[in-house]
């Protein structure tokens, strides 16, 4: 009995979430200052979704979305979509041309956002080093002409790189 007692005073007890929360933002607040509101703000809201339209793929993307119900385009030089809340399940649909190649991504539209500000040309060389799953890389081949351009993708695990080769492949 006296065994179990010790066992039990070392379990740690969970603290309230308002706790926790009030001590996370005290260590951030010290640390990022009066920066600390806007960037908390901006990392806990929602993300937007968005369709990368494949112009790759023989398929036509854009067709395929617009049966689909009434979205925005987004003001990018990527072609690009964004999705409701809850269409996420629309990516699960994409359809795939006879080589496999799929008509659409479904991405957070702030990866199509990155891409879109590195102002790529079709003939540009580029080198994505932390490419998993392979997002970013699909929105950067958008911009390329593939006969001409080259577009090396990298990550840190051979997991990930491997991630990285199905997502591209398709």
């Amino acid at each position: 009995q006296m065994a179990k007692n010790k066992a039990h005073k070392h379990v740690a007890k969970r603290r309230p979430l308002e706790a926790v929360a009030a001590e996370y933002d005290a260590h951030f607040g010290r640390r990022f200052g009066d920066r600390w509101p806007a960037l908390r703000e901006a990392l806990t809201c929602p993300s937007t979704h968005a369709l990368l339209i494949n112009k790759h793929c023989a398929s036509d993307g854009h067709s395929l979305w617009r049966g689909a119900g009434s979205f925005e385009e987004l003001p990018l030089n990527t072609p690009s979509v964004r999705l409701p809340p809850l269409m996420s399940a629309f990516h699960a649909a994409a359809p795939a041309d006879s080589t496999g190649c799929i008509a659409y991504y479904l991405l957070d539209a702030a990866s199509i956002l990155a891409v879109d500000a590195l102002d790529l040309r079709a003939d540009d060389t580029v080198l994505d080093m932390c490419s998993a799953p392979g997002g970013k890389a699909i929105a950067i081949a958008q911009h390329l002409n593939l006969r001409r351009s080259q577009l090396w993708c990298n990550d840190v695990s051979k997991e990930r790189c491997q991630r990285l080769r199905r997502g591209v492949s398709q």
